[in-house]
């Protein structure tokens, strides 16, 4: 996403859609909260996931028959942030 890359976030997304539903991972490799703790001089380790689940609230909110899940955080010592957004695949007629 260039948008992303232009502020040094580097992500990637996968569609994983099925025939029952749209689904598609963000796969973050720039953790904002670690970039975040950083920035205030905190340790790698006392990084939080308060920005992803800000994000987070506010995707299901803007979009509540979206289903968001975390698949894993480099806040919980991972090595990539991946999220997972899927919807019931609309029926077309």
């Amino acid at each position: 996403m260039p948008g992303l890359a232009a502020v040094g976030i580097t992500t990637d997304f996968v569609d994983v859609s099925t025939e029952a539903e749209d689904a598609a991972l963000e796969i973050m490799l720039t953790c904002t909260c670690r970039v975040a703790a950083e920035g205030l001089g905190l340790a790698e380790t006392e990084a939080e996931p308060v920005l992803c689940e800000l994000d987070l609230l506010a995707t299901e909110r803007a979009f509540p028959d979206l289903d968001v899940r975390v698949l894993a955080r480099q806040t919980d010592r991972r090595n990539v942030c991946v999220f997972r957004f899927a919807r019931p695949r609309l029926e077309t007629t």
